[in-house]
């Protein structure tokens, strides 16, 4: 009789981080899954976004809705069962909970649900992420503390354990360490630290002004389908860099999206 498998807990996520971590698959009845960049073992996610594209192919039996958060896109792929698409429309806030597949190069979701959510979900839902980042740093020092002092891997393993963690996600941990992931990211947010603190008062002055501006030609100009980049430019009378620049900002933060590619629309 095959040993039961108890179901996997359904990780709250980044899309950013599901598609710059790196995948692992498995073999047998292990699952496949996603150690991110912070280190946690992702197999089956839950991600917090914008619906910026829908997509059903002519005889109904492929569909796909991508969900833009901020830090990236990803795709929620549905084969044969499209039921959940129904209702899911463009500037929809949604919820995909599923497990992470990749085929071809691609990170995707394979939903298992996909739930309507409100704006408010999305400033909950990064909270709960900056929370669980801080978490998982001190599993990672403290895995890195324990590897100096030459204890053995399953030491290891049990020590983050008896922290309260999954022995799944203890060898997460332990895996992040090994491969030395955690050492580039913290240098990379160290060196992104010490740019931050450069930046003067005037330019973060300047920054708030010409959002300010852009966001007005954006409530101006539209008329329920997005404004083109050009006319934005125009009436907020900027250059093209600059403009960029803006409104990258305006869609890492989710103050806008692209209802389209070359337009953008406020949440």
């Amino acid at each position: 009789m095959p040993e039961s498998r108890e179901r996997l807990t359904a990780r709250k996520t980044r899309i950013e981080d599901i598609i710059d971590g790196e995948y692992n698959e498995q073999e047998g009845f292990d699952p496949n899954y996603v150690l991110t960049p912070q280190g946690l073992v992702v197999s089956r996610a839950r991600v917090l976004g914008t619906v910026v594209d829908t997509f059903i192919n002519d005889d109904e039996s492929y569909g796909a809705v991508t969900v833009d958060d901020g830090s990236g896109t990803i795709r929620g792929k549905f084969f044969q069962d499209l039921g959940m698409m129904e209702d899911v429309e463009e500037g929809d806030i949604v919820e995909l909970i599923g497990k992470v597949k990749e085929y071809e190069g691609e990170r995707y979701v394979n939903p298992e649900l996909i739930l309507d959510r409100s704006p408010t979900y999305e400033l909950v839902r990064a909270l709960e992420l900056e929370q669980l980042e801080e978490e998982w740093v001190e599993y990672v020092e403290l895995a890195e503390e324990l590897k100096e002092d030459g204890k053995p891997d399953e030491s290891i393993v049990q020590e983050l354990q008896g922290k309260g963690l999954s022995e799944e996600d203890a060898e997460g941990v332990l895996q992040f360490v090994e491969d030395g992931i955690g050492e580039r990211s913290r240098e990379i947010e160290a060196e992104s630290d010490e740019v931050s603190t450069e930046e003067t008062e005037d330019d973060e002055d300047e920054n708030d002004d010409l959002r300010e501006s852009v966001m007005a030609a954006i409530e101006t100009l539209d008329e329920g389908e997005g404004v083109e980049y050009s006319a934005i430019r125009e009436e907020a009378g900027i250059d093209e860099d600059t403009l960029e620049d803006v409104i990258n900002d305006l869609l890492s933060d989710g103050t806008c999206y692209e209802p389209r590619p070359g337009r953008i629309k406020k949440l």
